[in-house]
Parts: structure tokens; sequence; C-alpha cells
């Protein structure tokens, strides 16, 4: 797996952690201190104010695709996960999942995040 795979995983796994002392190391090795994000209901600055907003209790997010980098930025696929591993679908059967696209900090953290809702159809 490549550093940014490695490095998208970390911030997936910030989402499911509720440990503090575990919690706490990940986001600063993860994520900048200003950073930004433009969620699908919430949009925070700053690293407290994100990793208050970052974790939905018995879900977590997995990355499904890999990711590509471009002159700073990152894209890759995700999906929302139930406790017991199962895709989070809405009503209808469409599935959680989407796209989302990063900006890096020169260090390699990661300074932005706007993650897309895609929903998708169901596997037949």
């Amino acid at each position: 797996m490549g550093q940014y795979e490695d490095l998208m995983d970390r911030l997936y796994a910030i989402h499911s952690e509720e440990d503090e002392s575990r919690r706490k190391p990940l986001l600063d090795a993860t994520v900048a201190d200003d950073i930004e994000f433009y969620g699908l209901q919430v949009q925070t600055k700053g690293r407290a104010e994100f990793a208050r907003n970052f974790r939905d209790g018995g879900t977590r997010l997995a990355r499904t695709t890999p990711v590509e980098h471009r002159y700073g930025w990152l894209r890759c696929g995700w999906q929302l996960l139930l406790a017991d591993g199962k895709p989070a679908a809405a009503a209808d059967g469409r599935l959680y999942a989407g796209l989302q696209i990063s900006q890096l900090t020169t260090d390699g953290r990661i300074r932005l995040i706007m993650p897309f809702l895609g929903l998708t159809p169901p596997e037949a």
C-alpha cells in the first residue's frame, strides 16, 4: 500500500475511534491544525472542531478505491459501513458512498476535505 492510501486509511480510522488517547495521535499525524472540512451536512475549521464532528458512533468509513494523487490533491472513493461491517443504506436501498477530494499540506498532512455523496444503486 502507498503513502496516500495509508494517509486516507488513517483519516477514516479517526471516524470510528472512540478512545481519545488513540484518536488524538491519529488526528495530529493525519490532519493539519487548520483543517477545513466541507461535509455533506457540516462545515468545520480547525482540528478541534473537525474532531468533534467527524465520528458517528456505530459506523465507520472505508476507502473503496486506490488514492489518486495530483499536485497536492488526493481523490478516492469511500463508503459508510455499519458496526457489523455491512454497507449503510438509505431507506430505498441505495448505499451511502461517494468520492472524496482532499488537499495536502507541504508536510503531507490533510488540510482540506470535501466528500461528495454519490448514492449508488444496490447490487443486483
